[in-house]
């Protein structure tokens, strides 16, 4: 993971589009993410991603499309981490800190079901 992946988007960049495939997992360094639907030509905004924050680590688990389209509101500095690289990194962990990264993985995925 040596491999520099920082991205700066300005406002109102998008990151990812609603129904995107999500390759990649995303740690917000600075600045402001949207996550928003939009519906009947306008966007509901759904979530605020802030400094310290992570995009995306659904896909670690699961090969869901994205549910959301995600966009800069000011300017944005992320670091793109691509998911086979963090995969090849969660083979090596111990097994029961895999299961406790699974079962945090199903939780976040079940609450945004709701």
């Amino acid at each position: 993971m040596a491999q520099d992946n920082s991205k700066r988007l300005k406002k109102g960049e998008k990151l990812l589009q609603e129904g995107a495939v999500g390759n990649s997992v995303f740690f917000v360094q600075s600045g402001k993410i949207r996550a928003y639907l939009e519906r009947g030509g306008h966007p509901l905004e759904v979530a605020v991603f802030g400094p310290q924050q992570v995009i995306g680590e659904q896909w670690l688990f699961s090969q869901a499309r994205s549910a959301f389209s995600y966009e800069a509101t000011q300017e944005t500095h992320v670091v793109e981490i691509p998911l086979d690289v963090l995969k090849v990194h969660m083979e090596k962990m111990n097994p029961a800190l895999k299961m406790i990264f699974k079962s945090m993985g199903d939780e976040l995925k079940n609450a945004r079901q709701i």
